[in-house]
């Protein structure tokens, strides 16, 4: 157990470095692209045809080799390459759209199959819990100061954002969070030394636990669904 805990805290760090690296050298590509621009010695066009699709092509291949949800992150870096050749002519941009709908249920179909679930608990472990509190972001944020004593929530965004502070909270028993981003955003931040026991379903989105799991007494269960959003779990 201890063992595969610090295994999972070191790939954690090696993919937010790697992340960190590749990002750090895209901003310093554009930014001597730029100073070279201005002092004459090229003349590189930053807003080409298609500049755009970048938005949607760099972050899915940096996520590729950052994050646990590979299958999303590579379909959206496929799409953006298709709109970035369309938009230079190499594809009919009629035939593009055409196909884009079947393509996309076709992905979520490939992506629910194949998806790393990274299941570490069972139903039978979960079934005398509740949620007993609720918080909703609908278009909208919100940022929760959890009581004193948990006793576990239901956390909805759809189209907002979550930020839901444990840090200060005594786990006096095992407690369960449901939590669901839909376009939007959850981030739970739990107190240290509490484990953390963590089930996701992620559909071109992330449901990542960052915490430093530990054996305690008590544990914290977490379901986490994600559809182009993210949940996030952390101890820091």
């Amino acid at each position: 157990m201890q063992i595969q805990n610090s295994v999972n805290i070191v790939e954690r760090g090696y993919s937010m470095k790697l992340k960190s690296i590749i990002w750090g050298l895209v901003f310093i590509v554009v930014g001597t692209i730029i100073a070279l621009n201005e002092f004459n010695v090229t003349n590189i066009n930053l807003f080409f045809d298609g500049w755009w699709t970048l938005f949607i092509i760099i972050p899915c291949f940096v996520n590729i080799f950052a994050t646990q949800e590979k299958v999303g992150n590579f379909i959206g870096f496929i799409v953006g390459i298709a709109l970035f050749l369309a938009c230079n002519n190499y594809l009919d941009f009629e035939i593009l759209g055409k196909l884009l709908v079947p393509f996309i249920l076709v992905a979520i179909g490939l992506s629910i199959m194949f998806k790393h679930t990274g299941d570490e608990y069972k139903k039978s472990e979960i079934k005398n819990l509740n949620t007993k509190d609720e918080v909703s972001a609908v278009f909208a944020e919100q940022i929760v100061k959890a009581p004193k004593t948990f006793e576990g929530v239901k956390l909805e965004s759809v189209f907002g954002s979550i930020q839901y502070d444990l840090s200060e909270s005594t786990i006096k028993k095992d407690a369960l969070i449901t939590a669901s981003a839909i376009f939007g955003s959850v981030k739970v931040k739990v107190p240290e030394g509490v484990e953390v026991k963590f089930k996701k379903s992620a559909i071109f989105a992330d449901a990542i636990d960052r915490t430093k799991t530990k054996d305690s007494k008590n544990v914290i269960y977490v379901d986490a669904s994600a559809v182009f959003g993210s949940v996030i779990v952390d101890d820091n």
